[in-house]
């Protein structure tokens, strides 16, 4: 496996023999530079002496509560030949860099809050550890000398700090810390054993997180994680059965395929393709070495995170030596009102790069960097002057010298186990990790639990992470267990996260490991550990806000609480639809050129949903601050480019109404949506005849998968036929859309697991149901099996089992749609939680306390959210409460000339009507019929159909299968080959295109994008 460190040539330096044994007075490290808050712990910089020369350079972090009993926990970072620092510095250390390299501010979920953290630098030369220019030269690095000298550094450490002596001790680490652990454990208890050993040391336990433990697991799964994440195509994935026809497993299923007869793996952990003289088997093992090697490492996608990007990074992305990435930092706005502090939400919008941490992990590395290698910081730490200059990883000993004896660690943990010495294991992973990724680790752990005879005795089940007493408790990934009377291994993931996975779920992160290191079987046992913020010191202590009118805010036409100044028109009153029907727009001109820019229509889903969720959530150019009460801007608004026009449709949804006199209608369907906005259409080219004959296109997302092409076609027809000569309709955009209810049935199968929503055991029981016996001679008859025999859909489109008996339809039913709607995952977005309940008023969390405007520094850890996952300081969470309350204030329904109601003056809005999605009548499970009509009639079309990723109400999977079978069926040819999108210099997502004659489709993903791309 290849390193995360910066290509930097180091410089040989010829160190002399300067460092004494460790000290404890002497190494006790007093106020860092830069330390920006009041620190309640003591620690402790120096070296430890390890094999005669070697000197490994330690920091030691007192636990912040109960130093005195609270056990000793080793952390090693992996490589190898990478910093534990790293994982001091910019995981889950109390101290993290701000981004000019010169501060340090404060990780409230710090893992010292519960435990006594020893972060060691191994081997010799990484970070700041050294070797003697006196001993004789060593270039040699392997697995078993690395494990010899750190049990040497900890006998040094135990005769320095003796009261740590038998103290419940605990090695974890990361990356290639799975092999760097399980070695060290091995010889820890080897050592154990001897009678006398020197190393006074009561070995409770290890973790190891999304850990290398089998490069051939990795790269095996590697390839199905590619292919159910959108990486690679439904064609590169056919073509690997005919390189698995005769490896695949007896269940016939392409993801269990061993793969190692077409690669090797050498001395460094790469994966090399086997040679062979056949042409056909060198193109197997060409593909194989790309899809389960390349595509991971050699690719501008975050290896470590697949959903994380940095946007404003200029460099080229060197993908094995990117941790991380510059950012340029942003500059926050601050207002007050007449009440109290007001809090301008668009600042805290993270537009740099998708993370929840105002880009931290993009300049954390440069930052780490930078800090450690101030003078004054090096003296703090009593760092010899001759010692080399600090940094993340070491290249020459990760790329030329260090020997990975143990590519499979399975012999290792096997002694471990069956050693008798009673120890309990964590092997956790963040799961949109490639570097090391969840399934790779599952598989290993499920092969070691059944060769070692280890039964499971909790199952495969979710765990909830609760922020706070009083929080809600939020699904944050699954935890299986096994165990016998001398062993308990816990198998866990961690939702959302990447390779650093305290970095990227810090709470997360702190409630498994103090559950795991207090013994806890239940990982959703809550931890009683504050995360207040300390105080900062009195030098950075912020400025008190200007007191600035609420008259700022309201300078834009008649809209109330809008806080910029809008360059744009806009309206809002009701269109005709079919007589006695009245349908709500919101219609806002372009930013750019009014005259020439096309006219959008965004229908949004549900069905029974508003328009208006979309316009003040996803792609409007207006977003609700928290307070319910004022608007900030959406800068990514699309009437940037477009004139947009947002209804409430179909009728008597959000402020749509229909007067029963006129029509007394009361049934909901497909086709009277249609008809209802091709009459609202053309109402608003009456009330806008500006827009006749201007471009016209149709967008929306969800249950707009059938809105969108049911109202196409309807006006197609209309076209066709003279009735609407208006209208130059030009395309349709569909997000995420319910194309085939069918399609997302099967999808869904595929899809939970591969995102590690349910386990093998659970995937390997709908084989039962798709046997090979019934698909002969079919070698996709498992990944494309057709689960709908065995259910039906209803009115409003639930899943239910034809025969209420069948094992079958109750697994399909559950697996297809009830664990995607009612499991603990977000439905709309798998990353994406929620932490804490919706805050009211206009004030942020406790936590976050707003920052206001102090020219010497900016206090960045209060930029850092930890109430949500998303890099919006938790807009998802609370967006929709806010829009509801907003859209309800008397003065806006004026100023949007709501018809009033009589008795009550307002009129109730809410996001959607249950009560027509409770009455809709789903006439079309699947769309195709729509598409057929458009595509027969010769009419010219562009169609786009783009996905986020990590959607399980409408996958993409699904929509993907649906372009290919219509495709197919009407003979379409494929124009574009699928290839990765970027935006900026990021990998985007990935597309490709159909084509016939004048209609085109094109089928795209959004990386890391849910259900409502345009927000997330």
């Amino acid at each position: 496996m290849r390193t995360v460190g910066l290509r930097l040539a180091m410089t040989a330096i010829a160190l002399v023999a300067i460092a004494l044994a460790a000290d404890k007075s002497y190494d006790q490290v007093g106020k860092l530079p830069g330390q920006m808050f009041e620190v309640n712990f003591k620690h402790y910089s120096g070296y430890l002496d390890s094999e005669p020369g070697n000197h490994l350079h330690y920091w030691l972090l007192e636990a912040q509560n109960n130093p005195m009993n609270a056990p000793l926990v080793l952390w090693l970072n992996g490589g190898p030949g990478c910093s534990s620092l790293i994982g001091m510095l910019t995981e889950h250390g109390p101290f993290h860099p701000t981004q000019d390299g010169e501060h340090l501010q404060e990780n409230v979920f710090s893992w010292n809050k519960a435990a006594n953290m020893l972060f060691l630098e191994s081997p010799r030369m990484v970070g700041f550890s050294y070797r003697d220019n006196t001993a004789q030269p060593d270039n040699e690095y392997n697995d078993d000398k690395t494990a010899a000298d750190v049990v040497l550094a900890l006998k040094s450490f135990f005769r320095a700090y003796p009261e740590y002596e038998y103290r419940p001790f605990y090695v974890t680490g990361e990356s290639y810390g799975g092999v760097y652990v399980p070695t060290l454990v091995d010889a820890l208890i080897t050592e154990l054993k001897k009678e006398k050993n020197n190393l006074p040391m009561n070995l409770q336990g290890f973790a190891i997180g999304n850990g290398e433990m089998s490069e051939i697991d990795q790269v095996n799964s590697a390839i199905n994680l590619n292919y159910f994440r959108g990486i690679i195509g439904k064609d590169d994935y056919d073509e690997l059965y005919d390189c698995c026809k005769d490896s695949i497993g007896k269940d016939g299923q392409l993801v269990y395929c061993d793969f190692t007869q077409w690669y090797t793996l050498d001395e460094f952990g790469n994966a090399i393709a086997k040679p062979f003289d056949d042409e056909a088997n060198q193109a197997c093992a060409a593909k194989i070495v790309n899809f389960g090697y390349d595509l991971v490492w050699n690719t501008t996608n975050n290896v470590y995170n697949t959903y994380q990007d940095c946007y404003k990074d200029n460099t080229e992305a060197a993908v094995k030596a990117t941790k991380q990435v510059r950012a340029t930092s942003r500059t926050l706005n601050l207002f007050t009102n007449y009440e109290e502090p007001f809090v301008d939400q668009g600042t805290f919008n993270n537009v740099g790069s998708t993370d929840a941490m105002n880009s931290f992990q993009c300049y954390m590395g440069d930052a780490t960097e930078k800090y450690l290698n101030l003078p004054a910081v090096r003296q703090a730490l009593h760092i010899p002057d001759t010692v080399q200059y600090w940094q993340s990883c070491d290249t020459d000993i990760n790329e030329k010298y260090y020997k990975q004896q143990h590519n499979d660690t399975s012999s290792v943990f096997d002694n471990i186990i069956n050693s008798g010495h009673p120890i309990r294991f964590l092997l956790f992973n963040g799961d949109v990790d490639m570097a090391c990724n969840f399934m790779g680790d599952q598989w290993f752990i499920e092969k070691m639990a059944e060769r070692n005879e280890i039964p499971a005795t909790i199952d495969y089940h979710q765990w909830d992470y609760t922020r706070a007493t009083g929080d809600l408790a939020r699904g944050s990934g699954f935890a299986k267990r096994f165990a016998n009377e001398n062993v308990i291994i816990d198998m866990l993931t961690v939702k959302g996260a990447g390779h650093y996975v305290p970095t990227d779920r810090p709470g997360p992160a702190m409630q498994m490991f103090v559950n795991f290191l207090y013994g806890f079987s239940d990982y959703s046992h809550p931890i009683d550990i504050s995360i207040a913020p300390a105080p900062l010191l009195p030098e950075y202590q912020p400025e008190e806000a200007k007191a600035l009118s609420r008259k700022e805010a309201d300078r834009i036409y008649d809209l109330p609480g809008v806080t910029f100044e809008a360059n744009f028109g806009q309206y809002s009153g009701y269109l005709n639809g079919v007589k006695g029907n009245y349908i709500k727009y919101w219609f806002v001109e372009s930013q750019r050129s009014v005259k020439h820019d096309p006219l959008v229509l965004w229908l949004t889903g549900g069905p029974g949903c508003s328009g208006f969720s979309a316009f003040l959530t996803e792609n409007g150019p207006f977003h609700p601050n928290r307070d319910g009460e004022t608007l900030y801007e959406n800068v990514f608004a699309w009437n940037k480019v477009s004139n947009m026009l947002f209804v409430e449709s179909p009728r008597n949804v959000g402020f749509s109404f229909q007067n029963y006199t006129e029509n007394p209608d009361k049934e909901y369907d497909d086709d009277r949506s249609a008809k209802d906005l091709y009459f609202a259409l053309k109402d608003f080219l009456d009330v806008f005849p500006e827009y006749k004959g201007r471009p016209f296109f149709i967008t929306g997302e969800s249950y707009g998968g059938v809105y969108v092409p049911s109202t196409a076609s309807y006006l197609v027809d209309r076209i066709t036929d003279g009735e609407f000569p208006d209208l130059n309709f030009k395309g349709i955009a569909i997000g995420n859309g319910q194309l085939s209810g069918l399609l997302q049935v099967n999808a869904a199968l595929q899809m939970q697991y591969f995102h590690g929503v349910y386990g093998k055991a659970e995937h390997d029981a709908l084989q039962a149901c798709c046997t090979k016996d019934s698909h002969p001679g079919d070698p996709e008859y498992f990944e494309f099996c057709d689960f709908t025999p065995y259910i039906y859909l209803d009115r409003q489109g639930n899943v239910l089992p034809k025969d209420p008996s069948s094992t079958c339809g109750n697994l399909v039913s559950y697996y297809g749609q009830q664990i995607v709607f009612e499991g603990m995952q977000d439905t709309y977005n798998l990353y994406q939680s929620c932490y804490e309940p919706g805050q009211a008023g206009n004030a942020r969390p406790n936590l976050k306390r707003p920052v206001y405007s102090n020219p010497k520094f900016v206090d960045q850890a209060l930029l850092v959210s930890h109430e949500s996952s998303d890099s919006q300081d938790g807009f998802l969470c609370w967006m929709d409460g806010a829009t509801e309350t907003y859209l309800n204030l008397p003065e806006v329904q004026a100023a949007l000339h709501v018809r009033s109601d009589v008795e009550n003056g307002t009129i109730p809005w809410t996001s959607c009507s249950v009560d027509i999605e409770m009455n809709y009548f789903w006439q079309h499970n699947d769309t195709t019929v729509f598409f057929d009509n458009i595509i027969k009639k010769n009419y010219p079309l562009r169609v786009l159909i783009y996905n986020g990723d990590v959607d399980s109400a409408c996958n993409f999977l699904a929509d993907q299968w649906f372009v290919e079978n219509l495709a197919t069926k009407h003979n379409l040819s494929l124009v574009q080959e699928r290839k990765p999108w970027r935006y900026l210099t990021q990998i985007a997502g990935y597309t490709q295109q159909f084509n016939k004659k004048d209609f085109t489709i094109d089928v795209l993903t959004v990386k890391g994008a849910g259900h409502f791309v345009p927000t997330d």
